[in-house]
């Protein structure tokens, strides 16, 4: 007996091997590791880099912000402080400069801008020194005020106490000091206070967040009273004959009114009238007039621009022009000018000033005004990548091609081009909301009645699938159809069809459209034949009015009274060639008409010398106007007339009108 001891020369030399080998695995591994240890550093060194260049990208647009606010602000401080009301007064600047030292001691940078504004007025021989020197102490006691808490109402306050002491005391050194110069200079000090606020809630209604907004009579007066004040200080007192401020005032009562509604006109009107009291030495009169040309604007709001400019002119001309004496309330091409330049302007200019009166309207509407424009530039995206892609798989490539494949392709194309309709209603329906001269809201004068009734050939399983629905708001779908063969086979067939139907007519295909992809997809289906007829009624709820698209189905009836008129088209069924011919015909409906869509279970149910005038004297002779009594009626003597021959599978859809 021998004993078998194991080789360890053998068992150490594997063990080396695989120490050798697990060494060079570690290795491996360790140089991987090391490897992903820079590519992780390198992908955190270029985050860190594009985080980087998005911090200075964040700085650079706020530093060009805070560049065209400066500017912005010093323009505007630049024109509206050279304003003078009732030819003396200079409340603009003092108030101004009141406004931006509470809210901010670095806006110092204004006052200068503010001092030479006065010295360009247009009251030629007026000393200006009392007013130069009310603003220059009022910004540099604000400047060096400490107390922080003060409240805008008792800053406004103290400025205007600081312009009647320094006003007052000017004009007893320098000149005769008159009762009335002492009302006069009264009257400034409350237009301090005024204008005080109302820069004050003209800086809140530009700030993005709205929930500090006033009321829309607040917001319309405060937009109207400033941009008066702007154009009387950036234009001439008169061009040509005619007045920057009136035209101003005329624009803005009619682009309010027709943009905001009437109260929004009548109230632009007014403060408008008064405005131009105070900036052009205008009458009383004016305001009552631009207020009824302002309600004016509102009433035809839903018209087009140009009646409404007409309204708007005729308004104006007639309280204006026919006083009865040969002085004028305005100037005769004043209404008019104002009325061409609403006419005019550009749509893109209008939707920006839409922005702004939407704001000012009600808080909420400039973001709802802004998710619309969105909205719309996002859809526009949509369908343009949808027709790109319709007409990329719609070309043939080659001309040998297997017919699956170039089906595959029509579906998608179809797909594609569906989508960009269904895109291009979206948008359609964006662009009218809103829109308040073409939005009229739609009534429905129709409602249907339906009643079904069917008899399966084989297994108690009908070929025939049907479906009755308002599929969209205002729009009522019928559908039949008939698959090939019976039993489950061929009510999977239908079913498929007027399922793919109803979904891409839900989500906004159009008929003709729907039923091309459903072709489609029957042939791309199976290599097997497949297809289906197809009966389908879109009736609109709205006009009565019915639109019917008959392929490879039976004959379709309408019922009015006692008359029966018969729609039959010969055209092949659904999924049997590519390129399918889609027609329709409409008809117009009245209430208590009857339309009855049949599967040919019915129709070949006598296939005698009659042909199918048996179905029509049937239907003709159905007393009840109750749809489902109709519906069995007509298949009990569709069965009647079969007799003893195989039946085949029987569906009867009744709808009447109501």
């Amino acid at each position: 007996m021998s004993l078998n001891y194991p080789n360890y020369e053998q068992i150490f030399t594997k063990k080396i091997l695989s120490f050798r080998y697990t060494e060079d695995k570690l290795s491996v591994l360790d140089g991987i590791i090391k490897g992903n240890r820079r590519k992780e550093n390198m992908e955190l060194l270029m985050d860190n880099l594009k985080t980087v260049l998005a911090e200075r990208q964040k700085i650079k647009g706020e530093n060009l912000s805070l560049i065209f606010s400066i500017i912005g602000t010093l323009v505007f401080a630049f024109f509206v402080s050279r304003v003078s009301f009732f030819y003396y007064m200079y409340p603009c600047g003092v108030a101004l400069v009141t406004l931006l030292m509470s809210r901010e001691k670095g806006n110092i940078y204004v006052l200068p801008v503010i001092l030479l504004s006065l010295l360009t007025n247009q009251k030629v021989g007026y000393p200006l020194w009392g007013d130069l020197l009310a603003v220059g102490v009022c910004g540099v006691f604000f400047f060096f005020w400490k107390k922080n808490w003060l409240s805008l109402s008792k800053r406004a306050m103290f400025a205007a106490g600081i312009t009647i002491i320094i006003k007052v005391v000017y004009g007893l050194n320098s000149q005769v000091f008159y009762l009335y110069d002492g009302v006069k200079i009264g009257g400034e000090g409350l237009l301090i206070l005024f204008f005080t606020h109302i820069f004050a809630r003209m800086f809140t209604l530009m700030e993005e967040n709205t929930s500090k907004q006033k009321s829309t009579a607040e917001n319309i007066a405060t937009v109207t009273i400033v941009a008066l004040v702007f154009v009387a200080g950036a234009f001439p007192s008169l061009i040509f004959e005619l007045s920057p401020v009136y035209i101003g005032a005329l624009l803005l009562s009619i682009m309010i009114g027709y943009k905001l509604g009437i109260m929004e006109g009548a109230v632009c009107g007014v403060v408008g009238g008064l405005m131009i009291m105070g900036l052009a030495n205008g009458m009383p009169s004016i305001s009552g007039i631009l207020a009824c040309g302002g309600m004016t604007a509102g009433v035809l709001r839903r018209e087009h621009r140009i009646l409404c400019a007409l309204g708007f002119m005729g308004v104006c001309l007639c309280f204006g022009v026919l006083r009865g004496n040969p002085d004028l309330y305005m100037a005769v091409y004043e209404p008019v000018l104002a009325g061409a330049i609403f006419v005019l302007i550009p749509s893109r200019i209008l939707q920006k000033v839409d922005l702004l009166l939407a704001k000012v309207g009600r808080p909420g509407a400039r973001y709802e005004l802004v998710a619309k424009k969105q909205m719309k530039a996002k859809l526009k995206n949509y369908y343009d990548t949808f027709q790109y892609l319709s007409l990329a798989y719609g070309k043939s490539r080659g001309e040998a091609r297997l017919r699956s494949a170039e089906n595959s392709r029509q579906v998608m194309a179809c797909q594609f081009r569906g989508m960009a309709k269904a895109v291009g209603g979206m948008m359609e329906e964006i662009e009218t909301v809103g829109q308040g001269e073409r939005l009229i809201p739609k009534v429905v004068r129709y409602s249907v009645q339906r009643g079904v009734s069917t008899y399966a050939k084989a297994e108690g399983i009908s070929g025939d699938s049907y479906l009755c629905t308002e599929f969209r708001p205002g729009e009522y779908m019928m559908v039949l159809s008939d698959g090939m063969g019976k039993g489950k086979k061929a009510a999977e067939e239908s079913a498929l069809t007027v399922n793919t139907l109803h979904y891409l007519m839900k989500a906004g295909f159009d008929a003709e459209l729907a039923l091309k992809i459903i072709n489609s997809i029957l042939l791309v289906k199976s290599t097997e034949e497949i297809f289906s007829t197809v009966d389908l009624a879109l009736l609109n709820l709205y006009t009565g009015r019915m639109k019917l698209f008959k392929i490879g189905g039976a004959a379709t009836f309408i019922k009015r009274g006692n008359e029966v008129d018969m729609i039959k088209v010969s055209a092949l069924p659904i999924g049997i060639i590519d390129q399918i011919p889609i027609e329709s015909l409409e008809v117009t409906l009245r209430k208590g008409d009857q339309i009855i869509l049949v599967s040919d279970g019915i129709t070949e149910a006598d296939r005698g010398e009659l042909g199918l005038l048996w179905l029509k004297e049937a239907i003709a002779g159905i007393k009840s106007t109750d749809p489902q009594t109709a519906a069995d009626l007509i298949i009990n003597k569709a069965v009647e007339r079969c007799g003893i021959r195989e039946r085949d599978d029987m569906t009867v859809i009744v709808t009447t009108i109501l």
